[in-house]
């Protein structure tokens, strides 16, 4: 990606073991595997893998007013 400056911090999305719905149903389509990344610049942003060059596979959006001082996730892999 380009926006935001440079990657500063990157890390791999967790994987859940099944996904449930709002309704706590499972849901059976698979997530694809992710990263994680945020810049120096306010920007934290999700890559789906494997990193083939397309554009439509990353996004990043502005998550503080200031520096991103640190990127953390869930243990399911829902929130960042």
């Amino acid at each position: 990606p380009t926006y935001g400056g440079p990657i500063n911090r990157l890390m791999r999305l967790p994987q859940p073991q099944s996904r449930t719905d709002v309704a706590g149903e499972e849901v059976g389509a698979q997530m694809p595997e992710c990263v994680v990344y945020s810049t120096a610049e306010k920007v934290v942003g999700l890559i789906m893998l494997p990193l083939d060059g397309n554009v439509d596979a990353s996004m990043g959006l502005i998550a503080h007013p200031r520096e991103v001082s640190a990127i953390s996730t869930s243990h399911d892999g829902r929130y960042l």
